[in-house]
């Protein structure tokens, strides 16, 4: 206070004066853990039935591809998708699949990691079975 003339009170206008509360964060994006999807082989292209993730919060999600078949080609808006590509989570139910060349039977798997605002993450898997 003798600093400031005995202008300034110490903690007057702090966040300390007032009360503090902790605010839970709200719970992880929800997806379904385990999809099943049936496409045609030779198809060249077929847009996955993928159901997309949720938020309670309506936030936007990011969708991280972890895994990606080691057979066939996964797409999205025409263009080849990368192992650890990041993309909005609305893309997640665009992605299409190319089984030309993939065998009747086969069955490739899809990884991925969805994420909040809020640093939570939910996986998923989505199991794609090329059907003669």
């Amino acid at each position: 206070i003798a600093m400031t003339g005995g202008k300034q009170v110490p903690w007057e206008n702090s966040s300390l004066m007032d009360s503090f509360y902790f605010i839970p964060a709200p719970p992880p994006p929800s997806v379904e853990s385990m999809q099943q999807v049936s496409v045609p082989e030779g198809a060249a292209t077929t847009k996955l039935p993928i159901s997309p993730p949720h938020d309670e919060t309506g936030s936007a999600l990011l969708v991280t591809l972890n895994q990606l078949p080691k057979t066939g080609k996964l797409s999205f808006d025409g263009k080849p998708v990368e192992q650890g590509a990041k993309m909005p989570a609305a893309a997640l139910t665009a992605l299409t699949y190319d089984s030309s060349g993939v065998a009747a039977g086969t069955v490739g798997l899809i990884g991925y990691t969805v994420s909040d605002p809020y640093g939570q993450a939910t996986q998923g898997v989505v199991a794609i079975t090329v059907s003669a």
